[in-house]
């Protein structure tokens, strides 16, 4: 794999793993069409379960709360709660299927990126670094998908660092303010369930309460980042179907 290469000089802060997976271009929409369609399922269940949080959280006789007979709401609660998460995973897990294939194709393609696919998606699981780090691995590939659609006949493209001017869209700064909202505001709402958790079943009424406001205010950031990560993907997918592919 090829060292950075800026007006001839090497770049000292490239990283670079050994991972490479043989040089062939890889259709980035055979990932991305399955990840669009797990995102679109995760959104409709977020509504699902919102509705049901809310009904949870609405005021009737807090003190009567915890000794109902039918618990069949907070059942139906914790069963969509799990299939959320798990529909939250394999969203997280098709989102780094595709950065790994999409940044690969940009590598070998002759375009000579600051990091391998395999650090393409660490920087995410990086404490701290995973702060900046995946934004500007994002960034980077939109750049680069971008100058492979417009100069897919120029054999400098790996020399001159010319994808680097290339304009970035607003949807990855977007993207990433969004993602660190919903992590703000995620780990804000899970320390309010842990000190609920800790006070007792008199403020069972109240835990309760905690995922419908925090899903109010959560919910559209969410829904955001599905919305702007989706059109990300088809994007990108399609400036390196023309640019590399075609």
């Amino acid at each position: 794999m090829a060292p950075e290469e800026s007006h001839g000089q090497r770049n000292p802060y490239a990283v670079r793993t050994p991972l490479d997976l043989g040089g062939a271009y890889r259709d980035p929409e055979s990932v991305g069409r399955p990840l669009r369609m797990a995102l679109y399922g995760w959104i409709s269940l977020m509504f699902i379960l919102f509705v049901v949080h809310l009904t949870l959280a609405i005021p009737g006789d807090p003190g009567a709360f915890a000794d109902r007979s039918s618990y069949w709401l907070v059942e139906l609660s914790a069963i969509l709660g799990l299939l959320h998460f798990l529909l939250y995973l394999v969203c997280l897990i098709l989102t780094m299927i595709w950065i790994f294939r999409s940044y690969a194709n940009l590598l070998h393609s002759g375009i000579s990126l600051d990091n391998s696919p395999g650090m393409a998606v660490g920087w995410f699981f990086v404490p701290v670094m995973n702060a900046w780090k995946p934004y500007i691995v994002l960034r980077q590939l939109w750049q680069g998908s971008q100058w492979t659609w417009q100069s897919a006949r120029q054999s400098s493209a790996e020399h001159d660092g010319g994808w680097r001017t290339m304009d970035v869209s607003p949807l990855i700064g977007l993207f990433w303010v969004l993602v660190l909202c919903q992590l703000f505001l995620s780990v804000l709402g899970f320390g309010f369930h842990i000190l609920l958790a800790v006070l007792g079943p008199e403020y069972l009424h109240s835990f309760f309460q905690v995922p419908a406001v925090s899903g109010f205010l959560v919910m559209p950031i969410q829904v955001g980042i599905a919305l702007v990560l989706s059109r990300i993907t088809v994007q990108v997918g399609r400036a390196q179907q023309n640019g590399i592919a075609g």
